[in-house]
Parts: structure tokens; C-alpha cells; sequence
């Protein structure tokens, strides 16, 4: 529109001017507008963002939560053996958990255990509210201790699926303690002319992962088709077999303490010659006729059945008789009595694959004649009270044993009662356990194999996811942690969330 005015000093028109005005505050408002739209959506973003990452960091910490969770109930004997069932392995053990309630599921934050184990038929499933057994596997820092030479290592390596001579080598060569390679191996020499140079460990690994740096190990031989650790093939796998790799028979932690099984310290058989304190030990925590028998076992002369070749073995005369725990006792206490000092020692296990506390459950004690005895007084026999007996690729690894013998512990193994306290060393597999089965293994069996074996655990290894009730962001992390005999501590701690793409556990909402 065209304006038009007067001037008021000279009368005269003036010319017309167009309305610019409007139009620039038009611009800038419908600008202002678009920056202020622009800033809002900006903010809206950046606060979305915000509660996502906080809901991350929450889901992390619930997470976390679990592992601590896990164990301090791991740690408690009452609880592992009460409320637990003494089977922490069970699915569905440990029930998930709310570590932050809220008013609606979406803003709850709650944790839950997770574990991949064998199914039966030769593959894989996801169990809720387990953990796994992390001495139930190989241990590399224990075999190459055992034997510094690395053969003991080589031997069990090679045992194992998808192994070949020259990784075991290589293996053997990153943890032995010299420099010298094997013959398929590689030391210090090779890592040092790469072209990222490092030197060869030469002693214990502190993590499986360190495997990685060893000449011919790759992920894919180390965690297979299941890198996320969720045991579900990898999306990249191209439809192959499944295989979990290395890592499920393999392990660089786990201890025996030496602790029975309601945590006191173990009494050394061979501790000294005060056989008299030996005695008052014995006798306050085994039965009187095993207490007597380990005693006689130690001061006079036995045989033992079904085994030859042992030093400490006599032979009976023609006439004898077979004692009982009256007479055992009997003689037990004139030798008490006697001050006697005649003593012989068990030869222990790690010094000799013959000998050793399972001499015990063979023996006959032929016990002293009497000052007064008749010449022609038999020799009284006592029998030993103990005599009456009441993942497989891991079992063939263990040097002396048959794949008889591992079927059989297997099978005996799936019967018996976690809870039963006879199953907490590795002799049930020669006693039957206490349900009174038969032996899974003979005697002589057992004798290559007992340095290899262990019924217990004080190392886990615990996979705990953290998530929200409804919806959210999902976080896995992975430990394995040491009870410690009710002082545990965490030998390894990795977040596994980044590895979730796509989500490798779908938590119970």
C-alpha cells in the first residue's frame, strides 16, 4: 500500500514510501521462530540422550550388582548349602533381583544371572540364575607348575578339539619358564620381530585373553562362533557349526585350599612324629575305628590287597585271623601306652603317583602278638574300615584317563546329591559316594589320575545382566570371583555390553 502525507511546514505532498518495516519484522520473527524451534528440538535430543545414558549407566551398576550379589551368597556356607542347595549350577538358583524399585516396570532397575552350559545333546542353552564352576576346566598356570617342562601341558593341550601341535607348542613356549622354543613353538625371538615387537610371558597368565598374543591363536580359535560369550552363533558365521572354542575348556584360575569340607584346616597325616598329638586330632574328628586304623596304619606293618611293589608291604603268616575294631583299639592304645616311636609316612601325592591316602582303602593291619602270646597264636589281620565302598573333553585331557573312565565318572557324577558331603573331594569316584554305588573308576585308575582332580570349587564365574522391568537399555558384565573361604575377592571383571549387538540375553521382564 502506498502511503502518501503532507508536510506540515510547506503544505506540499511528499512522495509515497513502501511498508519495508513490516516485511523485515515478519523475516526476523519467522527466523526467530525457526531457531527457537531448532533449539527446542536440539535440547529434546540432548535430554533424551541424557536419560539414555543415565538409564545405561543405571542398567551397568544393576549389573554389577549381581556379581556382587552372587558372591556374597557363594561366600556364606549356610547360604550356598541352605538356601542355594549347595548347587549354585541349578537353573534358576539364584532368583532375579530389584535393585531400584519405581513406580511403573519401565523405571525399575533389576539384575539377573545368566550362564551358557551344555545342553546334553551336544550343544548349548542359555540358563537363568546359575553360575559356572571355573575349576571344572583346564587350568594352564596349574599343569605348567606341575611340570615346568611343559610336556604335562603339551599332553593335556592336545586332547582338546581344534588344537594342533604347533599352537600347544606355541602355548607351552609362552608360559614355560625358559626361553628355549619347542619344536612347533615360538619364544621371544618371533614376538620380537613383528612389527608391534613384545617379549613371550615365560610364567603365569593372568587372563585366557593374553592367549591371544601367542603365534597361531586367534579369536576365532579361542572363543569360536560365540565371541559375545551368550551361546547363540554369531550372525557372521555363515551357517557353520557352532563352536564355542577354547575358552570353554580352559582356564587360568581356580585353587584347592586345604580345607575340608566345613572349612577347618585339613590334618597333615604326616605333619610330625608326636604320634600321640596326631591321635588326639584324629580321634576329635573321625570315627574311632578310622582314627585307630590311620594311627596303626602309621606305627606297624600292613598289607596291602590288590597292590604290590610298595616298600612298606609284608606279607602274612600261614595262620591268621581277621581282627575287628576291638582289637585294633586294643592295640592302638598298648602303643599309646608304650611311648612307641616307630612311625612310617604316606608318601605324598605330588612326590609319587603310587602311595598316598588311598593306600588307606586297601590296607590290612597286621597287628603286634602280645609279650605272652603263644608261639603258635595266630596273626590278627585287621581290615580297613574304609575298604567298603558306599564337559568330557576336560576329563580325557587329565593324563591316565580312558574314555571309559570319563564316561563312567559322568554318568556316576549326574547321580549323586551336590549337598552330599562325600562329594566334596574327588575320591567319590573310587568310594561310590556315600549312596553306596559302585566306583567309577578302579583304584589304579585313580591312583594316575588323583593329582589332576578336585571335588570342589571356591572359583565361579558369574555372568550377570542388568536391565529395566519393561523396555530400556540391557548391560552384561562378566567376573570370576574367589569365596576365599568367606573373604572373596574378584580375579577378573569385563563388561560384555559393547559385545551385545544384537543383544545376546533377552532378561525376563
Amino acid at each position: 500500500m502506498l502511503l502518501r502525507r503532507i508536510n506540515d511546514a510547506t503544505g506540499r505532498r511528499v512522495p509515497a514510501r513502501r511498508g519495508f518495516v513490516i516485511l523485515a519484522v515478519l523475516i526476523v520473527v519467522v527466523v526467530l521462530s525457526l531457531a527457537a524451534y531448532r533449539f527446542t528440538d536440539l535440547m529434546t535430543a540432548e535430554f533424551r540422550a541424557a536419560a539414555r545414558s543415565q538409564d545405561a549407566a543405571q542398567a551397568r551398576a544393576a549389573a554389577r550388582s549381581g556379581v556382587h550379589y552372587a558372591t556374597a551368597m557363594l561366600a556364606d556356607p549356610a547360604i550356598l548349602n541352605g538356601e542355594l542347595g549347595g548347587n549354585p549350577y541349578a537353573d534358576g538358583a539364584f532368583t532375579p533381583q530389584t535393585v531400584r524399585s519405581g513406580d511403573v516396570p519401565r523405571l525399575e532397575a533389576r539384575f539377573a544371572l545368566v550362564a551358557v552350559v551344555p545342553d546334553g545333546n551336544g550343544g548349548f542353552e542359555q540358563r537363568f540364575g546359575c553360575v559356572v564352576d571355573e575349576t571344572a576346566r583346564l587350568n594352564i598356570n596349574s599343569l605348567i607348575q606341575l611340570d615346568s617342562s611343559g610336556q604335562l601341558l603339551y599332553d593335556a593341550l592336545m586332547l582338546l578339539p581344534n588344537m594342533t601341535s604347533e599352537l600347544a607348542d606355541a602355548i607351552v613356549d609362552w608360559v614355560d619358564p625358559d626361553d628355549d622354543p619347542r619344536e612347533g613353538g615360538a619364544e621371544s625371538d618371533h614376538y620380537l620381530g613383528l612389527g608391534q615387537p613384545y617379549r613371550a610371558k615365560n610364567g603365569p597368565l593372568n587372563s585366557l585373553d593374553e592367549l591371544l598374543l601367542v603365534r597361531g591363536m586367534s579369536a576365532q580359535i579361542l572363543y569360536g562362533t560365540d565371541r559375545n560369550r551368550n551361546g547363540v552363533a554369531d550372525d557372521d558365521t555363515g551357517g557353520g557349526a557352532f563352536d564355542r572354542g577354547l575358552a570353554d575348556f580352559l582356564t587360568v584360575y581356580g585353587r584347592e585350599i586345604n580345607l575340608d569340607s566345613q572349612g577347618q584346616l585339613r590334618t597333615n597325616l604326616n605333619e610330625s612324629d608326636d604320634l600321640p598329638g596326631l591321635y588326639d586330632k584324629l580321634t576329635a574328628r573321625l570315627p574311632q575305628d578310622v582314627a585307630d586304623f590311620i594311627f596303626a596304619y602309621r606305627t606297624f606293618s600292613s598289607v596291602k590287597t590288590g597292590s604290590t611293589g610298595s616298600s612298606t608291604t609284608t606279607t602274612t603268616t600261614a595262620k591268621t585271623a581277621t581282627g575287628g575294631a576291638a582289637e585294633l583299639n586294643a592295640a592302638v592304645q598298648a602303643a599309646l601306652s608304650a611311648g612307641t616311636s616307630t612311625s612310617r609316612r604316606l608318601i605324598p601325592t605330588r612326590q609319587c603317583d603310587e602311595g598316598g591316602m588311598i593306600d588307606l582303602v586297601t590296607a590290612q593291619i597286621t597287628l603286634p602278638k602280645a609279650a605272652d602270646a603263644a608261639a603258635d597264636a595266630p596273626t590278627v589281620v585287621v581290615p580297613s574300615p574304609l575298604a567298603d565302598p558306599t564337559p568330557r573333553e576336560v576329563l580325557l585331557a587329565v593324563p591316565g584317563m580312558t574314555e571309559e573312565a570319563a564316561d563312567a565318572i559322568i554318568q556316576q557324577r549326574d547321580s549323586l546329591d551336590p549337598a552330599d558331603p562325600t562329594t566334596v573331594t574327588g575320591a567319590w569316584i573310587v568310594t561310590g559316594g556315600s549312596a553306596g554305588g559302585p566306583p567309577a573308576v578302579d583304584q589304579a585308575t585313580f591312583r594316575r589320575i588323583k593329582r589332576y582332580l578336585t571335588g570342589r570349587t571356591t572359583v565361579y564365574r558369574i555372568q550377570s545382566v542388568g536391565y529395566f522391568g519393561q523396555g530400556g537399555p540391557v548391560a552384561r558384565v562378566e567376573a570370576v570371583i574367589d569365596t576365599n573361604q568367606g573373604a572373596p575377592r574378584v580375579l577378573y571383571f569385563r563388561d560384555l555390553t559393547d559385545l551385545d549387538t544384537p543383544r545376546g540375553f533377552e532378561p525376563p521382564r
